[in-house]
């Protein structure tokens, strides 16, 4: 029995582990996080990314402040120093062009932490030069490294249930079960993100709040849906996974009970 519990525990922990690190491997790829963050700076200067709050209005008005006064100024973390024409000429498309740019220029840098030491800095040691590494190749291919990893975990999990229960229904429901519990919430989440509109909308459980869909409809678009529609497809297959499985074992199992 408690090697049932270690078991169904550790490939709970290796299942949300693998998806999430699978993920962000294919997010952090250069042709891949390129968009996403061009996508997100525009929003952010637009103004989608939070109700209520116009933090692109806030930029846009703080640029614009300086530009009145300066013909080129510098921002930190950019190398180089913005024309203030072109800030006047281009506006938003500009600006975005620009955070994108900064945030992108250190991808191929060579840190000189290791992947683990870098993580390290950022987490604990708050060294803001090493916190680009997030978005970075190196911290891509290390994500890549982890993925053969979790997969033995994952199948060494199975294999510790196999080995505690022995009864092939049983341990087909006991699977299906913990697959279900790694993936159902999320997966149910990002469902609702995905079809906010017609599950919320249509029941009324939004009435009223019909600015906040609208952002959040503006923000989850683009570049920025695609990852969570990958996030979705993976915990939905997960989570179909675990339900054939525990179909299978539930009534395998009662029909030979009833036998």
């Amino acid at each position: 029995m408690i090697g049932k519990y270690i078991g169904k525990y550790l490939l709970r922990f290796f299942v949300v582990t693998l998806i999430l690190v699978y993920g962000l491997s294919v997010v952090t790829e250069y042709d891949n996080l390129r968009p996403i963050v061009s996508d997100f700076s525009t929003k952010l200067v637009n103004g989608n990314m939070s109700p209520g709050q116009n933090a692109g209005g806030q930029i846009m008005g703080n640029i614009d402040e300086i530009c009145k006064t300066n013909d080129v100024f510098s921002i930190q973390g950019f190398e180089g120093t913005i024309n203030c024409k072109d800030v006047r000429s281009k506006g938003v498309p500009y600006i975005s062009e620009l955070m994108t740019d900064t945030l992108m220029k250190d991808y191929y840098k060579e840190y000189d932490c290791s992947a683990i030491g870098c993580l390290v800095n950022i987490i604990y040691n708050r060294k803001s030069e090493d916190m680009m590494f997030i978005f970075s190749a190196k911290m891509n291919l290390f994500l890549k490294s982890l993925i053969p990893f979790l997969m033995l975990g994952t199948l060494l999990s199975i294999g510790i249930i196999v080995r505690s229960i022995k009864e092939k229904f049983e341990i087909s429901r006991e699977v299906g079960v913990t697959l279900i519990g790694a993936a159902g919430v999320p997966f149910l989440i990002l469902l609702l993100i995905r079809y906010k509109d017609e599950i919320l909308v249509l029941t009324g459980i939004v009435s009223g709040n019909e600015g906040l869909m609208g952002t959040t409809a503006d923000f989850f678009s683009g570049p920025i849906y695609n990852v969570s529609n990958l996030y979705l497809y993976l915990y939905g297959l997960v989570f179909i996974v675990g339900g054939i499985l525990f179909m299978i074992g539930y009534y395998g199992y009662k029909r030979k009970s009833g036998s």
